[in-house]
Parts: structure tokens; sequence; C-alpha cells
């Protein structure tokens, strides 16, 4: 599920990809692709290519059971493990661990989530957990 006022940043080199039973909240920022900013060359869609600043272009994974809360910014390369959830305002610099609750800027681990009951609700909803 995608809510309102999300970006997806990348190009068309950058890659987005989320997995069942997943969220992004209003306002994200999901960045696949960026200049890194460091004063290799120049920044900006409009800047011919061979004067480009270094570019970092990975993907940005959202595994199953994932959430992202309103305004989360995620940077390139980051996958945000199995049933973890990422608290508003935060900012994932680094791919979490799974069924973790993180915030904060940059984010940090809080404390686990509960997996079994998201699975056993899952699964009478007639999703194979695992297969």
């Amino acid at each position: 599920h995608i809510t309102p006022f999300v970006s997806v940043i990348g190009g068309k080199k950058g890659e987005f990809i989320m997995e069942d039973f997943t969220t992004v909240a209003a306002g994200c920022r999901i960045i696949c692709g960026s200049e890194e900013y460091l004063g290799e060359g120049l920044v900006g869609p409009t800047v011919p290519e061979k004067y480009h600043d270094k570019l970092n272009i990975k993907p940005v994974i959202i595994e199953k059971f994932a959430s992202l809360g309103t305004n989360v910014v995620v940077m390139p390369g980051v996958t945000i493990a199995e049933g973890s959830v990422v608290g508003a305002n935060s900012l994932v610099t680094k791919s979490t661990e799974p069924w973790g609750i993180y915030y904060g800027s940059p984010a940090k681990f809080v404390k686990p989530r509960q997996k079994e009951k998201m699975i056993k609700m899952a699964e009478e909803l007639g999703y194979k957990y695992g297969k």
C-alpha cells in the first residue's frame, strides 16, 4: 500500500521493490538514486551526463510485513527487512534487521516487533507464509 504524497526518486536506473503486506505512509521519500554531492561534478537533471557528480543508484527493498511511517526517508541500497517498521520522520541510511522497530535520524533499533500474531492473521487470510 502506497499512500498519498510519496516520492520515489532514482530515474530510469532506480529500482524500488515492495513485497506482500507492506505499507509506505504519506510523505515518504524513497531515494533509489542520487548524486553524491562530493564535488566530483555538477548536480541536477539538466546537467549533461559527462559533467555529472558521481551517482549512487541502488535498489530500495521493503520486504514482506514491513512498513514505513509518515515522512520517512530511505536512502539508496537500504532493505527494510521482513516485519520491520520505521517510525515517522525517521531517516534510514542502513538496512534494518527482521522484525524490529526503528526510529530516529538516523533510524536506530528500539525493540522487537511481534511476528507470530501477524503471520497467523495473514495465514487466516489465505497467505502461504514461507512457501
